[in-house]
């Protein structure tokens, strides 16, 4: 076991058990993925003013050996819900927070999409590279979560995850990378 039931222990649970995300504070949890040895939600709060959209956040739990954690910061076991470190541009540069349309998870690496103005921006992954499911063009191990450049200026409408692959659809194309 590696944490990935966010309960703050290692163990196997051989029946529904809760998980510890009270402390987390959310109003609620809108989307959640569970890969190889990590799970991660969406968790969303209400802001004070209707005009704005609700504020969310990836949190994960479980192994981090790959980056599934989406943190530099942190690395092997990890059994309680962290945030995920923030969504990165090619050039490192940071991504507003918008609101995530799914998120989907496998294997050791997970992809999240978002509602973007600019659709360059909407898609992101992270976590294990071994075979360029997460970043195509890199092999190496993805801890914080980078958008994926691969459509242009076309909005990226769906995303799946397999072990070692990820594909994604526009309305007129879909790509997939990784083995």
């Amino acid at each position: 076991m590696r944490g990935q039931h966010g309960r703050g222990d290692p163990e196997i649970a051989f029946r529904p058990l809760p998980t510890n995300t009270d402390s987390l504070g959310y109003d609620r949890f809108v989307h959640v993925a569970a890969g190889q040895q990590h799970t991660c939600l969406v968790g969303e709060k209400t802001p004070g003013n209707p005009n704005q959209d609700p504020f969310q956040e990836v949190v994960c739990a479980g192994g981090n050996e790959f980056g599934q954690m989406g943190r530099e910061e942190s690395s092997g076991v990890q059994p309680r819900f962290l945030p995920i470190g923030p969504i990165l541009r090619g050039n490192n540069q940071t991504v507003m927070n918008r609101p995530i349309t799914k998120l989907d998870s496998w294997g050791n690496h997970t992809c999240l999409l978002r509602e973007t103005m600019r659709p360059e921006n909407a898609l992101a992954c992270w976590g294990g590279n071994r075979f360029q499911q997460a970043q195509p063009g890199s092999e190496n191990m993805m801890a914080r979560p980078r958008i994926i450049s691969l459509f242009g200026e076309d909005q990226v409408d769906d995303v799946a995850v397999g072990r070692d692959h990820t594909c994604a659809k526009t309305a007129n194309e879909v790509k997939c990378w990784g083995n």
